[in-house]
C-alpha cells in the first residue's frame, strides 16, 4: 500500500521510500523515513497534492510523490499513540530496583478514563502494551490527566522478560514483565534532533 491510496483522517507508519538520487533524499529531508507516522489531513480542491501531518507539522505533497512512499497502516490494530514520560522515583534507570521507591510510584500505564471504560480497565488492573516491536505487562494508572487516544508508559524501568532462555530473549514475541519502554520502541534515531522516538509509537492496550 502507498501514502497516495491513504484515506482522509486516516494515519499510517511509513515503511519504505522510493525515488533515487536528489528525489529520494528530499522525501527523506522532508521526515519520510521509515518508522515514521503519518495522517492524511485533507486533499487540495482538484484532488491533488494532499496535506499530510507528520513528526508535529504539516507537510504538502503531490500524489505522484506520495506513489512513492510505502506504508503500513498499523492505526487499525495499533489505535493509541504511546509516549513516555519522567517518573518522580527514577533518574532514567537509576533506582528502578529499589522497593521502597516502587511502592512510592509504582510503575503504571497512564490511560485516559474514557477509553479504560471503553477497554474494560479499572484502576491497578494488570495490563498488556503491544506494538509490532515488543509487548510490557504493569498496571493501569486510569486519570483525566492524559488525553483520550493516548497512553504513557514512564521510561527507565527495567527490562524482565518472562523467560530468560538465551535463544528467545530480546525477542517481541517474550512478554516483559517489567514495563519496560524500550521493548516497545524503535531504536532508529528520530530524523531531526537524532533522539530516541519514545513518543511516535502506536500501540494497542489490553487487560492480561
Amino acid at each position: 500500500m502507498t501514502l497516495k491510496e491513504l484515506q482522509i483522517g486516516k494515519s499510517a507508519v511509513v515503511d519504505t521510500v522510493g525515488g533515487t538520487g536528489a528525489l529520494r533524499q528530499h522525501f527523506l529531508d522532508m521526515g519520510l523515513v521509515p518508522g515514521a507516522q503519518v495522517t492524511l489531513i485533507k486533499l487540495a480542491p482538484m484532488g491533488d497534492p494532499m496535506e499530510l501531518r507528520i513528526h508535529g507539522y504539516e507537510l504538502t505533497l503531490r500524489l505522484d510523490d506520495a506513489a512513492q512512499i510505502g506504508i503500513n497502516p498499523l492505526r487499525e490494530e495499533y489505535p493509541f499513540q504511546l509516549i513516555g514520560h519522567h517518573t518522580k522515583t527514577r533518574t532514567h534507570s537509576s533506582y528502578g530496583n529499589v522497593p521502597w521507591m516502587s511502592s512510592v510510584a509504582p510503575q503504571q500505564c497512564w490511560i485516559n478514563e474514557g477509553d479504560a471504560a471503553t477497554l474494560g480497565i479499572n484502576q491497578d488492573d494488570t495490563v498488556i502494551v503491544s506494538t509490532e516491536r515488543g509487548r510490557s505487562q504493569m498496571t493501569a494508572k486510569v486519570t483525566n490527566r492524559i488525553m483520550p487516544g493516548v497512553v504513557s508508559v514512564p521510561q527507565g524501568a527495567w527490562y524482565d522478560p518472562e523467560t530468560r532462555d538465551g535463544a528467545t530473549i530480546g525477542d517481541p514475541s517474550v512478554l516483559d514483565l517489567g514495563g519496560c519502554i524500550s521493548v516497545l520502541t524503535s531504536s532508529r534515531p528520530t530524523p531531526i534532533s537524532k533522539g530516541n522516538g519514545v513518543h511516535s509509537n502506536l500501540c494497542k492496550i489490553e487487560k492480561a
